[in-house]
């Protein structure tokens, strides 16, 4: 059994992204559908989330280790446009407090928002200051050396200085994954580099910060096509990291109601459910997750987990 996949994206886009999610929800959704369709499936899941105004990152098991979270949050973290979507927060922020930002005025700008304002420098920096321990230092929605960093990210786009941009640009480092020293990030009581077992968490901070910064979420689609086709290729898939891979899957399942404002879409051939040797099977913690226990004899849920995916239709995408 199969659902068209124009049917899947209308109910993608109406059951999940126009309300659901932006509203704090969160999904997780395993597409399977023929090698030759896979592209297809992916383009569609990409093209309707980022209609919807999600950050949207197409993760490509060719290229990054999939099976590795912290691979898939660099990949999301390289995608956003840091600069832009922060200066916005910050200056409806400023308005929201009362002072006033005339239209294209830079926040570096202090001089000017405070000649509208009418108030000193000094006032506007200190009201970033409550702004950012409002909502980062002491928000208990998000991981504390996640809110620690952007807060140091967030004082920096004000208060500029080579030393203050020289902590932009380690923060943003920290959260790209390039290469940083630990002892230049100490200062910023940042002790540890991200990886497997911090990566979650700062994820799921993320998902919920962009909300803050306006964006209605975001949606991570995995292009899983290579980990069953190995060809010429820069990653290779061991059996190790094939159940890293739907270990990986299982617990973002696992963690739907913990999630917000987050969605992954992770499109595999029909390897995952009819090959014995590197399908789910391999996994039963996984396969439990992504099989409904009940199931129609005559035609598939789309809603559920796991759907298999018809692309023999011409469809739309999204516009």
């Amino acid at each position: 059994m199969s659902i068209p996949l124009e049917q899947w994206q209308d109910i993608w886009q109406h059951e999940y992204l126009a309300d659901y999610i932006p509203s704090g929800g969160s999904a997780v959704k395993i597409l399977v559908a023929d090698d030759q369709g896979l592209d297809q499936v992916v383009g569609t899941a990409a093209a309707t989330a980022r209609s919807a105004g999600f950050i949207t990152v197409t993760v490509d098991s060719a290229i990054t280790r999939c099976h590795l979270i912290q691979e898939i949050f660099f990949a999301v973290s390289r995608s956003i446009d840091w600069d832009t979507w922060t200066d916005k927060w910050l200056c409806r922020e400023l308005e929201e407090a009362g002072h006033i930002v005339p239209d294209g005025t830079q926040l570096s700008d202090v001089d000017t928002i405070t000649e509208a304002s009418g108030v000193d420098p000094k006032t506007i920096k200190n009201t970033i200051t409550i702004i950012v321990d409002r909502n980062l230092m002491n928000s208990k929605s998000l991981w504390y050396q996640f809110g620690i960093a952007m807060a140091a990210y967030c004082i920096g786009r004000i208060e500029r200085s080579d030393e203050i941009d020289a902590i932009g640009d380690l923060t943003l480092s920290w959260l790209r994954g390039e290469k940083v020293s630990l002892s230049r990030l100490r200062p910023l009581r940042i002790t540890e580099r991200i990886g497997r077992h911090n990566a979650r968490p700062i994820l799921i901070s993320l998902a919920r910060w962009c909300h803050t910064l306006g964006i209605p979420g975001i949606c991570i689609v995995m292009n899983l096509s290579a980990v069953y086709n190995p060809s010429d290729m820069s990653v290779h898939y061991t059996r190790a990291a094939l159940l890293d891979l739907y270990e990986l899957l299982r617990q973002f399942i696992d963690e739907t109601e913990d999630m917000s404002y987050l969605s992954i879409i992770a499109v595999a051939g029909r390897q995952l459910t009819e090959d014995a040797k590197v399908g789910y099977d391999i996994y039963d913690a996984f396969k439990m997750r992504a099989v409904n226990d009940v199931r129609d004899r005559v035609k598939d849920n789309p809603l559920n987990t796991l759907v298999t995916i018809d692309t023999t239709d011409n469809i739309r995408i999204a516009e």
